[in-house]
């Protein structure tokens, strides 16, 4: 074999070799961009969940607290009107408002408890208000807790709910 030829197999092979070596790495590096963009496209799904329940939380502790203020105010309107008769027209009309106020109340509960609690809970107190002031609107009053320490209770659920999301959301 000339030299010539010994030559253009040596510079042929290494040709070869370059080209398999330049692939390789391509490969390798197109590999490494892919799993990076998936960690990246990962993270950022995590993100936008994260910050999709933080703002569904904390639309829901803002409704409990709307619910809250209405509830408070339709109790306070049955049970507050000492001077008109039990029969008027005035308390029975107050007595459905808060009927319709404490229905809608437990109606959005059962909707949003799992937000509310970040579970399925046993118990709330804001259900139990909900219930007791639909009871309360009837005229029926429960053996035990006081419509007003239901509300309490409740309204001390909330607050502790609001605070432990916004305490969780600064962490993060």
């Amino acid at each position: 074999m000339s030299e010539v030829a010994q030559v253009a197999l040596i510079t042929g092979v290494i040709s070869l070799c370059v080209v398999f070596i330049e692939r390789y790495w391509n490969h390798r590096n197109a590999s490494a961009e892919r799993s990076l963009r998936a960690v990246e496209r990962k993270e950022d799904r995590d993100e936008w969940y994260r910050r999709t329940m933080f703002e569904k939380r904390l639309t829901t502790i803002q409704e409990a607290y709307e619910y809250l203020a209405r509830l408070g105010h339709g109790i306070a309107g049955v049970s507050g009107d000492l001077s008109a008769p039990e029969d008027s027209d005035e308390i029975a009309a107050k007595r459905e408002h808060l009927g319709d106020v404490s229905m809608s109340a437990w109606d959005w509960y059962n909707k949003n408890a799992l937000y509310f609690d970040d579970t399925l809970p046993r118990t709330s107190s804001f259900a139990a208000l909900a219930l007791a002031s639909s009871l309360h609107a009837r005229g029926i009053t429960e053996d035990g807790k006081d419509i007003w320490e239901l509300f309490r209770e409740a309204e001390a659920q909330t607050k502790a709910r609001a605070e432990e999301l916004l305490k969780v959301e600064a962490g993060s």
